[in-house]
């Protein structure tokens, strides 16, 4: 459905940068000092002429996992001391990027933005729905917790290094977990991302 002629389209949100911390812990075997930041809109030549995106940059975010010191026991090596901390240190970048021709005040063409709710408050906006996006990450950083390192004293070495590998790979993980949250959130509702790269805009 498209929006009704009588309902008053609101003007898109504007973006207010911000940075606001994620987890800051410090202790004998951890370090954790994580922000995220919200950038100011930004216009991006690499886009397509009418498209808009927003991301979550993890670059500036470093991880480190300790090594350890260990001694036979039977035919296992157990860890006998952990050297070093965990450590999950920087900042994690939200921005909303402008390809040359879009405009925050142009009409979304799914998700946020196309659905009735929207349509009847007026939020139909492509910077609305980009706000969206903007929105479902920070709630997603406030409401899942950072992955941990679970690599103890006690453990065999095979358990330590598992472990140490389970972080990377949950690291990884909470990331794309993050984005596809923020798609099925704001992408895949109303009129669906999905179905506009099939079918085309709305008719």
């Amino acid at each position: 459905m498209k929006p009704a002629s009588t309902v008053v389209t609101k003007p898109p949100p504007a973006t207010k940068p911000k940075t606001t911390v994620v987890k800051k812990k410090a202790g004998k075997h951890e370090d954790i000092e994580v922000y995220v930041e919200v950038m100011a809109d930004t216009s991006s030549l690499s886009l397509d002429a009418s498209q808009a995106e927003t991301s979550s940059n993890w670059e500036g975010v470093t991880t480190s996992t300790p090594g350890f010191d260990y001694v036979p026991k039977g035919k296992t090596d157990v860890v006998s001391a952990v050297n070093g901390k965990f450590e999950i240190k920087g900042t994690i970048l939200i921005q909303t990027s402008y390809g040359p021709m879009a405009k925050a005040t142009n009409i979304s063409q799914y998700g946020r933005g196309t659905t009735t709710e929207d349509e009847k408050s007026g939020n139909i906006t492509l910077g609305f729905h980009e706000s969206r996006h903007q929105i479902d990450y920070l709630s997603y950083l406030s409401s899942h917790a950072l992955p941990e390192f679970t690599g103890k004293v006690g453990m065999t070495t095979d358990q330590f290094q598992a472990a140490t590998d389970k972080f990377g790979s949950d690291f990884e993980k909470y990331q794309k977990d993050m984005e596809a949250y923020s798609e099925k959130h704001t992408d895949e509702v109303g009129y669906k991302r999905s179905q506009f790269l099939k079918s085309g805009p709305r008719p």
